[in-house]
């Protein structure tokens, strides 16, 4: 699972990162520390596909900070094309109303998204990380088949 959000510090993506890392997903996040990982910003275009595809669940924390960068656009447009062939699943964890978003992302509604309103932080990441796992099992179990 690919974990995308262009927060540097946020303890909500690290919260979350936790709770998926306990419940058995292997999670690689664009972020380590405060540092975006060569990982993912210097491979090629055919690589990035790649990339994507092997993980084959994505994660796409909504913020400012993702549709004002202008790098995360061609991100978001590879994310939105392989979802559309049905190569990945798009988890959208969604802290803004759809308004909001900006016309080139309206496809995240065809996303998963998740959302709650739990009380605390930790609660609300719990519930993420929850229904993330609940819907990668199950889309596991109905490929099989």
């Amino acid at each position: 699972m690919l974990l995308f959000n262009l927060q540097k510090r946020w303890a909500e993506v690290d919260s979350l990162m936790e709770h998926l890392d306990s419940m058995g997903m292997d999670v690689c996040n664009v972020y380590k520390g405060q540092n975006v990982t060569d990982d993912i910003w210097d491979l090629s275009i055919e690589e990035t596909k790649k990339l994507f595809i092997k993980h084959r669940y994505i994660v796409m924390v909504v913020s400012d900070e993702l549709f004002l960068s202008v790098s995360a656009l061609y991100y978001i447009e590879l994310a939105r094309k392989l979802h559309k062939k049905g190569l990945i699943k798009v988890y959208v964890v969604n802290n803004m109303p759809h308004e909001a978003y900006p016309s080139r992302c309206s496809w995240f509604s065809d996303a998963v998204a998740i959302k709650n309103s739990s009380n605390t932080a930790d609660e609300k990441t719990y519930a993420y990380a929850m229904d993330i796992v609940l819907g990668v099992t199950s889309d596991i179990f109905s490929m099989e088949s």
